[in-house]
This record gives structure tokens, sequence and C-alpha cells, in this order.
């Protein structure tokens, strides 16, 4: 159950058809929905063999019913910081006082992956960040990403801005690789709001990134920094019409990448940034070369650490 003993539930473990563990939190309101056949189904999802008869499901959700478990384990529905424990989909680093279970319909969005040790990070990857301010400053924030719970502040974000030519996503993939892989971690501008709250949710305590800033519609992309900015989503009705807890929260830093700033992205459909909105998401130019041929040549780079071009060093 949650901390505000909520959302109770049993929790299964079993092997399913490739023979793999799997957990599942089985809420306990679905007992009580069309006869269990909810949880049925979960259960066919996850591959857990079943006899077709109706008897042997009724037996299965008779068990379940009955069974009464007695270790109890919070569910935390955030990941991130839980007390003095930071929570991740597949660990929990620290301790909480208690046992946590993180839990959310939305595993799928964030998955922290690991390839390789810090020592082929830093010999691959962070060595070339020296004499590159914009590399040091992408990997910097994804670090800084953890710290703003502990340091009391509202969730920002800093957006790359240049043309395409300036090879920016190879910042979004540097910061990326402190998380997991640079061709996944990366997510997209172009989504619903619904959409970008889970993924922001998903990601809390931890760096989003959201490369393209074109692909959001103009008209709101205004208001989605802002949301981002806030830390939660729209506060939802509940199946009886009443107010229900906001859906999604989140602490965060966000990086992004785009051709236009904001201001610029907004114009286009004829609105104007508010301050709250600019100090949210700002700009960095994604080049400082005032040469046109160290430009084309350099790109984001001011060390190219003997390579030919920024291209090259990307």
């Amino acid at each position: 159950r949650t901390e505000h003993s909520r959302n109770w539930g049993i929790m299964v473990s079993f092997k399913n058809l490739d023979g793999i563990e799997v957990e599942w939190n089985i809420p306990m309101q679905s007992f009580g929905a069309e006869g269990g056949s909810e949880i049925i189904r979960g259960l066919y999802d996850r591959g857990l063999k079943i006899e077709g008869n109706r008897k042997a499901k009724n037996k299965l959700l008779e068990f379940l019913t009955n069974s009464d478990p007695q270790e109890r384990t919070t569910l935390v529905d955030k990941m991130g910081w839980y007390k003095n424990a930071f929570v991740l989909p597949d660990r929990v680093i620290g301790s909480a006082g208690d046992e946590v279970h993180y839990y959310s319909d939305n595993l799928t969005l964030f998955k922290p992956e690991q390839l390789g040790t810090i020592k082929d990070w830093q010999e691959t990857i962070s060595t070339y960040c020296k004499g590159n301010d914009l590399l040091t400053f992408a990997i910097s924030s994804a670090f800084l990403a953890p710290l703003i719970e502990i340091l009391g502040s509202e969730s920002f974000g800093f957006h790359f801005v240049g043309d395409s030519s300036l090879d920016k996503s190879t910042l979004l993939k540097v910061a990326s690789s402190v998380y997991g892989s640079p061709h996944t971690y990366p997510k997209t501008w172009r989504a619903t709001d619904n959409a970008l709250e889970a993924t922001a949710s998903a990601h809390s305590d931890c760096l989003l990134i959201l490369d393209e800033i074109g692909q959001c519609d103009s008209r709101i992309i205004g208001e989605t920094v802002y949301m981002l900015g806030q830390g939660q989503g729209k506060a939802r009705a509940n199946d009886r019409g009443g107010a229900r807890d906001i859906q999604h929260r989140w602490r965060l830093v966000f990086l992004s990448s785009g051709e236009k700033t904001l201001n610029e992205h907004m114009s286009d459909s004829g609105k104007q940034v508010k301050a709250g909105q600019e100090q949210r998401l700002l700009a960095i130019p994604a080049c400082w070369h005032n040469s046109e041929n160290e430009r084309k040549n350099n790109g984001i780079y001011k060390n190219l650490h003997g390579f030919n071009s920024g291209a090259e060093l990307s």
C-alpha cells in the first residue's frame, strides 16, 4: 500500500512461459471488477499458464482472495527520492526505513541501463569534454538532476539552439550516456500533454531529454514548458466526478534542442513568450564560433582532440 494506506494490492511472483521470474502488484480493487476477469487477463498477459476451464480460474482467484500475507511493502509511484532512499525501477539505493517497491504503469518510459564501467565511460566519452564547454554543461546537467529535490528547486530546462549542421543531438546523446543508451534514452517533444506528463513523471529526479522542439505544436509549446517547470500534471476527476490526486508528479532537469528559441517558435502561431516560461527553458547557443569556416568544421566543439572535424569527433 502507499504511505497513506491507499491503493492496497497483493504482490505475486511466478515464472512465466519462458521461465523468467515475473512480479505483479495486483490492485485489490481489481477483485471487485467483472468477477476478477481483469486479474486473469493480467496474469495471461504476463505469461502465466492457467488452465482454460472456468473452475481452474475461479480456484486461482479464490486462492488469491483468501491469501493473507503479513509482510507489508510501501508502494512508491514516483521514481527518485523517497525519504533517505533513491528509488529506481529495478532497485533502491540507500534506506527508506521500510520495505519499498516502485510501481508504475509507465515502466517502459525509463529504465536506467549500464554498459561497461565508469573507467570505460571516462575514456570514451567524458575525456572529450575537456576544452568543450557545451559538452561539459550537458553532462553537468545530467548529474545535477538528482540534486534538484535536495536543493529544493523547481524543475527547469536548458535549450540548445542553432542550425541543424551543428550536430546538437550529440550534446543530448552525451548527456544521455549518464543514464542509459544514447540511442533510446532521448524522447521527443512530439507528444500529447498526457503522454508528456507520463514521460516527465517516469524521469522524476533524473534527466529528461526532449529532442527537436520544432516537433511540438507552436500553439501549446509555451504551456507545455510551463507544465514541465511546475512539476505536476493536470488534476483529473475520478469515476464519481470528484477531484482525485494529481496523477503525475516530478522534479527534474530537462534538456532540449532545436533550430529556434522558445520565443521564435511561439511567434509562429502569433503567441508571445511569458517570463515564467522563458525562465523555465533557458536558451543556450549551440555554437560559439565567430568564423563561418570554424562554425562549419567544428560545430559544437572548441577542442577537436586531434580529429579533423566536429562531425568526425561526434
